[in-house]
Protein backbone atom coordinates (compact mmCIF):
# COMPACT_ATOMS: atom_id res chain seq x y z
CA UNK A 1 0.00 0.00 0.00
CA UNK A 2 2.51 2.69 0.87
CA UNK A 3 4.52 1.70 -2.87
CA UNK A 4 1.06 3.03 -4.05
CA UNK A 5 1.46 6.33 -2.24
CA UNK A 6 4.59 6.74 -3.82
CA UNK A 7 3.42 6.77 -6.92
CA UNK A 8 0.51 8.17 -6.64
CA UNK A 9 2.80 11.09 -5.32
CA UNK A 10 5.00 11.01 -8.80
CA UNK A 11 2.02 11.02 -10.68
CA UNK A 12 0.79 14.43 -9.24
CA UNK A 13 4.04 15.47 -8.86
CA UNK A 14 4.65 14.93 -13.14
CA UNK A 15 1.55 17.08 -13.52
CA UNK A 16 2.63 19.89 -11.11
CA UNK A 17 6.29 20.13 -11.60
CA UNK A 18 6.24 21.24 -15.64
CA UNK A 19 3.94 24.71 -14.17
CA UNK A 20 6.20 24.67 -11.15
CA UNK A 21 9.18 25.15 -13.41
CA UNK A 22 7.12 27.54 -15.61
CA UNK A 23 6.92 29.92 -13.12
CA UNK A 24 10.54 29.99 -12.63
CA UNK A 25 9.86 29.14 -8.64
CA UNK A 26 13.18 28.68 -6.41
CA UNK A 27 12.01 26.00 -4.76
CA UNK A 28 9.54 23.52 -3.34
CA UNK A 29 8.77 22.11 -0.15
CA UNK A 30 7.42 19.18 0.14
CA UNK A 31 6.12 17.45 4.20
CA UNK A 32 5.18 14.03 4.63
CA UNK A 33 3.35 12.77 7.20
CA UNK A 34 2.96 9.96 9.75
CA UNK A 35 1.36 9.29 12.96
CA UNK A 36 1.44 5.51 14.74
CA UNK A 37 5.11 5.33 14.59
CA UNK A 38 5.78 3.18 12.15
CA UNK A 39 7.80 5.47 9.72
CA UNK A 40 6.11 4.92 7.03
CA UNK A 41 6.69 8.65 5.99
CA UNK A 42 11.03 8.26 6.56
CA UNK A 43 10.50 5.41 3.75
CA UNK A 44 7.91 7.75 1.38
CA UNK A 45 10.33 10.88 1.55
CA UNK A 46 12.93 8.47 0.77
CA UNK A 47 11.62 6.83 -2.15
CA UNK A 48 10.66 10.22 -3.19
CA UNK A 49 14.06 11.63 -3.42
CA UNK A 50 15.48 8.89 -5.07
CA UNK A 51 13.17 9.40 -7.68
CA UNK A 52 13.15 12.97 -7.82
CA UNK A 53 16.91 12.89 -7.85
CA UNK A 54 17.35 11.41 -11.23
CA UNK A 55 15.85 14.67 -12.60
CA UNK A 56 16.03 17.68 -10.42
CA UNK A 57 19.23 19.29 -9.76
CA UNK A 58 19.00 20.24 -6.24
CA UNK A 59 17.13 17.44 -3.67
CA UNK A 60 17.39 17.83 0.01
CA UNK A 61 15.52 15.68 2.78
CA UNK A 62 15.18 16.62 6.17
CA UNK A 63 13.58 14.08 9.01
CA UNK A 64 12.39 16.23 11.48
CA UNK A 65 12.69 13.65 14.24
CA UNK A 66 15.16 10.90 13.44
CA UNK A 67 18.41 11.59 14.76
Amino acid sequence: AVIEYVDQIKSMMAVFLPKFDADDRAYLTIAVGCTGGRHRSVYIVERLAEHFRNSRDSVLVFHRELS
